[in-house]
């Protein structure tokens, strides 16, 4: 089965200089730019792995993304990711 990818705010980690072809091979990929929690539940609530650079993972946004098995944050760090929660879901990968 191919997996959705979705990276949730790629201009953060690459204003439009960087390829992200290895990651369309990988699945079906979709970067935006930037989203808000408005727009996550649309963007990202058929995906099974997110990219993350600064967007925030906690109970608010993980509940709008329920079928998600791997978080990637393409950065530094991980402060913006609520840790205990994502090791208390069902099946956690992180």
């Amino acid at each position: 089965m191919t997996p959705n990818i979705v990276f949730l705010d790629s201009f953060t980690s690459n204003p439009g200089d960087i390829s992200f072809d290895e990651l369309v091979e990988l699945g079906v990929f979709t970067a935006y730019d930037r989203t808000d929690l408005a727009q996550l539940e649309y963007r990202a609530g058929h995906a099974e792995i997110i990219i993350v650079n600064k967007f925030p993972i906690n109970s608010q946004t993980l509940d709008k993304m329920p079928l998600v098995k791997y978080i990637v944050v393409a950065a530094t760090g991980y402060n913006n990711i609520d840790i205990q929660l994502v090791k208390g879901k069902e099946n956690p990968s992180f």
